[in-house]
C-alpha cells in the first residue's frame, strides 16, 4: 500500500462581512476540504513528507448593531443578518468566550486557531446533529475580536457554519442547517471531488451529478481530542483502513467491486492542534461518474 505524500490545500477566499458590533472587527477562517495527508488502496509504494500547515483567510472587518446568537443568520453581501428564511450565507452556530490561557498580547493566527476551532467544530457537530460535517459541503467558521478589540479586553468567541462552493467560498442558500444531517439529510450536503481524494494534491468540489472521482463517506472516524496525544500515522493509517473499508462496503452495497476502492484523509500535526481529529473516507472511482454510487451494489458505473 502506498502513503502519498503529505501537501498543502489552496486556502479559502478572505470572507469581509458588516453585522456585528459598530466599532468591533473580527477575524475570519475559512475551512478547506478536510484533512491534508491522505491515504489509499490498492496503490502502492510507501513515501511521507512533513506536515501541513492548515490553509486559512486572513482576518476581516465586520461591524452593525446587534450581537447574534446560535440560529442567526448573516447575509455577508449585505452585511446585515435576516431570517434564515431569506438568502444568507453565514448561520451563527454558537456565541461565547475563547478558552482561558491566552497570551495578553495578541496572539499570532495559529495559537488563535487552535484556541477558536476546536469549540467552533463541536459547536457545528451539535448544530448539525452530526459528527460528519468533514465529509459534507457545511463547514465551521471562527471569528474572534481583532488586534484592537483585544488590547481592549474583548475575548468573545462567534462560531458558524457556511456551505462553501467548488470555489471554497459561501454559498448563498435559503433555510436554517440547524439538524441538517440528521436521518437522511447526508445526501444534500455530500462532498464529491473532481479529482482523485488519494491522490490530487488540491482537491476541487463538484456537484456530485457532475463527473468526479470521490464520494466522501458518511461516518467520519474520530481520533481522539485536540488535547490528546496525536496517534502516529502508521496507527492513523491502520484504523482508518479498517473503518473505511467498512464503510465503503456499507455504502457501496457490496465488498467486491474492482473499480471503486477506499480512499482517506486524516489530520497533519497543525490540524490535530485545530480540532480536526478525524478520518474521512471516500469511495474512490476509477473513472469519473455523473452519479452517485451509494446502494450501487454490483450494477455498472453510471455515465
Amino acid at each position: 500500500m502506498r502513503v502519498p505524500r503529505r501537501h498543502r490545500l489552496t486556502p479559502l477566499a478572505r470572507l469581509v462581512v458588516a453585522a456585528l458590533a459598530s466599532v468591533a472587527t473580527l477575524a475570519a477562517c475559512g475551512q478547506r476540504v478536510p484533512g491534508t495527508p491522505i491515504a489509499a488502496e490498492p496503490p502502492a509504494g510507501d513515501e511521507a513528507g512533513p506536515p501541513p500547515e492548515r490553509a486559512t483567510a486572513p482576518p476581516g472587518p465586520l461591524g452593525g448593531t446587534a450581537a447574534p446568537g446560535p440560529g442567526s443568520c448573516l447575509d455577508s453581501q449585505r452585511s446585515t443578518f435576516a431570517p434564515c428564511e431569506a438568502p444568507h450565507d453565514i448561520e451563527i452556530t454558537r456565541a461565547g468566550q475563547l478558552p482561558p490561557g491566552l497570551p495578553t498580547d495578541y496572539p499570532d493566527e495559529q495559537t488563535m486557531l487552535r484556541a477558536a476551532l476546536p469549540p467552533c467544530r463541536a459547536a457545528l457537530a451539535g448544530y448539525l446533529d452530526s459528527p460528519d460535517g468533514d465529509a459534507t459541503r457545511l463547514q465551521a467558521w471562527a471569528f474572534w475580536p481583532n488586534r484592537d478589540r483585544w488590547a481592549r479586553g474583548d475575548r468573545w468567541l462567534l462560531c458558524a457554519a457556511t456551505e462553501l462552493g467548488p470555489d471554497g467560498r459561501p454559498v448563498s442558500r435559503t433555510g436554517s442547517v440547524r439538524g441538517a444531517l440528521a436521518g437522511d439529510g447526508f445526501d444534500a450536503f455530500q462532498l464529491c471531488t473532481a479529482g482523485s481524494p488519494s491522490r490530487e494534491q488540491q482537491l476541487r468540489t463538484v456537484s456530485c451529478d457532475q463527473p468526479h472521482l470521490g464520494e466522501a463517506l458518511p461516518g467520519v472516524l474520530n481520533l481522539g481530542a485536540a488535547t490528546d496525544p496525536m496517534p502516529d500515522q502508521r496507527a492513523m493509517n491502520t484504523a482508518a483502513r479498517e473503518h473505511c473499508t467498512r464503510a465503503l462496503a456499507d455504502y457501496l452495497g457490496t465488498a467486491s467491486r474492482g473499480d471503486v476502492f477506499p480512499a482517506w484523509r486524516m489530520p497533519g500535526v497543525q490540524d490535530w492542534a485545530q480540532g480536526y481529529t478525524d478520518v474521512t473516507c471516500y469511495a474512490e472511482i476509477a473513472r469519473p461518474v455523473t452519479a452517485r454510487l451509494r446502494g450501487i451494489g454490483s450494477a455498472p458505473l453510471p455515465g
